[in-house]
């Protein structure tokens, strides 16, 4: 079986008054139903050849969930592996902070894979409290967040 490794960047975006994060909920996924379905997840998405991860960034976000961001620092790097058909995936998740730049969340799009269900913004509180509704590789990351946050050395929070 054939192995292909991938990048992706997952967002954390803070709303402008810094007290929710966008997120978005997965209704269906092709090759993950166990794992992604009904749960929570950041918004992002895989990089494309040639791509440059700002812009690749910026552009998944939008797609996703109508909404433009400024990307700021990457903090946590992560990674899982699943198979497609007659190969063999693996991705390197990067986790990124980002602060809303201007738009209104729009219905969600399916993606080839993957369809989801809503986009919307979660209250920081409510992000705490449903941790565990979160796309279980994603969880460390948000909680790493939730930790930079609570000390505040990244974010105008």
């Amino acid at each position: 079986m054939p192995e292909v490794l991938r990048f992706a960047q997952k967002g954390l975006v803070l709303s402008l008054d810094g007290q929710s994060l966008l997120v978005s909920k997965y209704l269906t996924s092709k090759y993950l139903p166990t794992k992604l379905e009904n749960k929570f997840c950041l918004p992002g998405g895989q990089l494309e050849w040639g791509q440059n991860p700002d812009e690749s960034f910026i552009s998944e976000i939008r797609e996703e969930t109508g909404i433009t961001v400024t990307p700021l620092l990457p903090f946590y790097v992560w990674t899982w592996v699943y198979n497609k058909e007659d190969t063999s995936k693996q991705i390197i998740a990067i986790a990124r902070l980002a602060l809303y730049a201007s738009g209104q969340i729009v219905p969600p799009a399916s993606e080839k894979e993957t369809t989801i269900d809503v986009a919307r913004w979660m209250p920081i509180a409510e992000v705490k409290t449903k941790l565990n509704k979160f796309v279980i590789d994603e969880q460390p990351a948000i909680q790493k967040f939730l930790g930079y946050q609570a000390h505040n050395p990244f974010t105008p929070i």
